[in-house]
């Protein structure tokens, strides 16, 4: 008699390698086995395959396989490096059949995610400016996202990182959708389009704009950000044009106004602003609960040391003024510093992460440089941004010494002894910490290491002003394994630190320190941690790198 199958399990014979026919039936495998081992398949290619294994698999992997859809626009025909055939022979280009698929089969449902990207050809470009009409080409490729949108029940998050800009009838369609989480990237080419009002988002939490340009033709956000009320994430990167230009064309009551004019502020956890140059007026002052935010990244924006002298009429009139309460910041990343800076940093307590980005990791293109005046001699960059070293570090270690966990500092402010000791003993829990010294001492460096017992993660900065001698000078030492050693010493056990550090960086050589290991040497055996040497994308991840640099 046969035995029973389980409806929620699945026999799966075992094939011999020799006779290669079933012998004997295996244990059921219950479907959510099934389903977990197929929750690891990440590549598109190992679920495309799975799907076609049999009908089982077919209907289990599928939502996975839709759950994610990225679809990239090319303006030219690309051929296979195979057999040389060009890309959608027979039919229409990848891009394009994918919009179909989502629109005329019944897989729409599954999309999660949804990210259109690449170049989109447009013909007629100067002829239809003229007569003020959409090329049929972009009109047509709206519809289609329009369309999909329309049947996509589960969508999460939408990109658009078209060449091309988009209509009002995609942003219509992202009105009423569960959307949660938007970016929109803005072409950069001054092409007359239609400026939409876009309409709010019930459910949007994070909102990400680039390359905001007001000749453009940008669209109005204004409305979406004041009726969209569950928004705690806003990220908005300007184009660099208008700072490079020296060119003041943002208005930023066009974006804030109705929020002002409201007084209804935003409740933001995540603010990060790039590339803005305004002049502040101060009728936006007041657009941001303070007592929400928790994070805030301010990239090439607002005035501060290193700026050129061009745009000092329009930096040099906005201040940071009297801080409200700001009972949840933790993280806090600009590549600006000044007095009115320093001020900031002592009017609230309570910073954990503090990312002070260089100079040389922010630079964008160069504008028309100013000559100088012989009447004038002003001092050095340098010297004016050490003079500000010693009030940043006293703010920092009077007012958030005790919650520092993550602190990157300029690499222009090399610390001595003298400095380095009252810093290490008001933020014993700082994780992460980079900074530079004025010597190549590994003195200085076991002093670090020693005295945070919680140190993770170390980096002791190049100076870009010394002409590339600190980093030599590390290399020179990796060759002959002096670096290997000291490091080893640094990290020995029982030395009552360097217990937990994993990464330690000197200029632009990185190490990872591992377990202890047995070696054997002349004096017997000894125990030494394992020390290896890395590249810069093994520390991708961690922050003291990560977040020195231009990204937002």
């Amino acid at each position: 008699m046969s035995r029973p199958t389980n409806s929620a399990t699945v026999e799966c014979p075992v094939v011999s390698s020799e006779q290669r026919c079933p012998q004997k039936p295996a244990l059921p495998l219950p479907f959510s086995l099934i389903a977990l081992i197929i929750s690891y398949l990440d590549a598109p290619s190992d679920l495309a395959r799975t799907c076609r294994t049999c009908r089982l698999f077919h209907y289990m992997t599928l939502p996975q396989l839709y759950s994610s859809v990225t679809l990239r626009s090319y303006d030219y025909i690309r051929y296979s490096s195979d057999d040389g055939r060009p890309e959608g022979c027979g039919m229409a280009s990848p891009f394009t059949m994918g919009l179909n698929g989502l629109i005329s089969r019944n897989v729409s449902g599954y999309v999660k995610q949804f990210r259109l990207t690449g170049e989109w050809k447009e013909d007629d470009l100067s002829e239809c400016a003229q007569v003020g009409v959409v090329p049929d080409a972009s009109m047509m490729l709206n519809s289609l996202v329009r369309a999909a949108i329309a049947r996509m029940g589960a969508l999460q998050e939408f990109n658009w990182e078209m060449s091309t800009k988009m209509l009002p009838t995609v942003w219509q369609g992202l009105a009423k959708s569960p959307l949660s989480k938007l970016t929109v990237r803005f072409p950069t080419i001054r092409q007359a389009r239609p400026i939409a009002i876009v309409p709010p988002i019930p459910n949007l939490v994070s909102l990400k704009i680039y390359d905001i340009d007001p000749l453009c033709y940008v669209d109005d956000i204004s409305l979406l950000l004041q009726g969209s009320k569950k928004l705690r994430d806003l990220k908005l990167i300007w184009s660099p044009r208008m700072r490079e230009m020296r060119e003041p064309s943002i208005n930023i009551n066009s974006i804030f106004g109705r929020i002002a004019a409201a007084r209804s502020p935003l409740k933001l956890r995540s603010l990060a602003i790039k590339n803005l140059f305004m002049f502040d007026d101060g009728t936006c002052d007041n657009v941001v609960d303070p007592c929400y935010l928790e994070k805030v990244t301010l990239i090439n924006s607002f005035g501060g040391h290193g700026d050129s002298p061009g745009s000092a009429f329009v930096d040099g009139i906005k201040r940071v003024k009297e801080s409200h309460a700001l009972p949840c910041m933790r993280s806090f990343r600009t590549d600006k510093i000044s007095k009115e800076h320093c001020h900031f940093f002592s009017t609230f307590n309570g910073l954990q992460k503090l990312y002070l980005v260089s100079c040389t990791a922010t630079r964008q293109r160069s504008c028309t440089p100013i000559p100088p005046s012989p009447a004038s001699s002003p001092l050095p960059p340098d010297a004016s941004l050490s003079s500000l070293k010693s009030p940043y570090l006293d703010a920092l270690t009077r007012c958030h010494g005790n919650t520092l966990t993550h602190l990157l500092l300029l690499p222009t402010w090399r610390l001595s002894a003298t400095e380095i000791v009252p810093l290490v003993r008001a933020c014993p829990h700082l994780q992460q910490l980079a900074l530079g010294i004025d010597l190549l001492d590994f003195t200085k460096v076991k002093l670090l290491v020693l005295s945070l017992l919680r140190l993770r993660a170390l980096r002791i900065l190049d100076h870009p002003g010394d002409r590339g001698f600190f980093r030599e000078k590390v290399r020179e030492m990796d060759e002959m394994g002096l670096v290997v050693e000291q490091i080893q010493r640094l990290t020995e056990i029982g030395t009552g630190g360097g217990a937990l550090v994993r990464w330690i960086g000197l200029a632009d050589l990185v190490f990872e320190v591992g377990r202890v290991e047995r070696q054997e040497e002349l004096g017997g055996e000894q125990r030494k941690r394992k020390v290896w040497r890395r590249g810069l994308r093994d520390v991708e991840r961690v922050d003291i790198w990560n977040m020195d640099s231009s990204e937002v």
